[in-house]
Parts: C-alpha cells; sequence; structure tokens
C-alpha cells in the first residue's frame, strides 16, 4: 500500500517487478488518481482517492507494507501522527512501514541546508526528529530498522520500521 502515490512511479516499478503483488494506492488529489487509473489500472492496482488520516475500507492487520514518500514533507505535523497511527491500524504483525521526514538529526544529509530555508520560508511544514518519531512509532509497537538508501529523498534514506 502506498499513501500519496502522485504519479506513480514506485507502483509502475512494483506491479513490473513483482506480479505477485496487489497494489492498493491512496491520493488524495482528484486528478492524479485519474492518471493513476488511466497508466497503472489492472486487476492489481486499486487507487482510492484519499490521504492515509483515514484508510476507511483497509481492514486492520490487512495489509504487508506501508510506503508513505513524500507526504510527510508536505503535510501539517500533526497529521504525520494520525497517518502513523493508521499506518499502525492496517498493518500485518511483521508488516513493514516507510517513510521519509525532514529528519533534524540528518543536517550533514545532501540538500539539508537548501530544504531547510525552504521549510523556514513555507514556516507550517514539519521538521522532526528521527529519534523522536521512532520513540513514537516505538509506542505504537514498531521496532526501527536500518534505513533503505534513495537517492530521490533529500536525506538518501527512507526510514524502516516493522510492526511487532
Amino acid at each position: 500500500m502506498e499513501i500519496g502515490t502522485g504519479a506513480g512511479l514506485i507502483a509502475a516499478r512494483v506491479l513490473k517487478a513483482r506480479s505477485d503483488v496487489e497494489y492498493l494506492s491512496f491520493e488524495p488529489e482528484r486528478y492524479l488518481q485519474r492518471h493513476l487509473e488511466k497508466y497503472l489500472g489492472t486487476d492489481r492496482f486499486k487507487s482510492m482517492q484519499s490521504s492515509g488520516v483515514d484508510l476507511r475500507g483497509v481492514g486492520s492487520g490487512s495489509v504487508d507494507a506501508v510506503m508513505i514518500y513524500g507526504v510527510f514533507t508536505v503535510v501539517e505535523t500533526v497529521a504525520i501522527f494520525k497517518y502513523l497511527q493508521e499506518a499502525s491500524r492496517v498493518l500485518k504483525k511483521g508488516g513493514v512501514l516507510m517513510f521519509d521526514i525532514f529528519d533534524t538529526d540528518r543536517s550533514d544529509a545532501p540538500l539539508f541546508a537548501l530544504i531547510q530555508k525552504q521549510v523556514v520560508r513555507m514556516q507550517s511544514r514539519p521538521f522532526l526528529s528521527g529519534v523522536f518519531m521512532a520513540g513514537y512509532l516505538r509506542e505504537l509497537g514498531f521496532v526501527k530498522r536500518e534505513p533503505v538508501p534513495n537517492d530521490h529523498t533529500p536525506y538518501g534514506l527512507m526510514h524502516v520500521f516493522t510492526r511487532t
């Protein structure tokens, strides 16, 4: 499952690489959802117009993996915690949660200074500590795993957690 699928670049790669995957996309923007349905519409791809704050229609403990890429960099901080609560609810035990954030613990990362200036100008965008996020997710029943390299995120990695 992907929250904030955007243009569907990751979804397209996953569907091409894995014929056994059923992909569920949550995309709040209607024009992007229409794009996804047109270009990725298969019996293995389902798109719903919704944000990750409310995953109604997805059963508790029914999803193997949740990826949230590029979302936490544009939503209000309080919404991030709602996204994580819903991800926790829908993930199976042993399920994987992956996301990127503007992580204040990674100020040495590529593009950090540029992004920090942009975030300060926007004033309402989240800047969270990865250590704080790990503590919150531990309370929700997650165990932190090694980050996954990702050249497309400003920090060069995706945070990875497993549901216990």
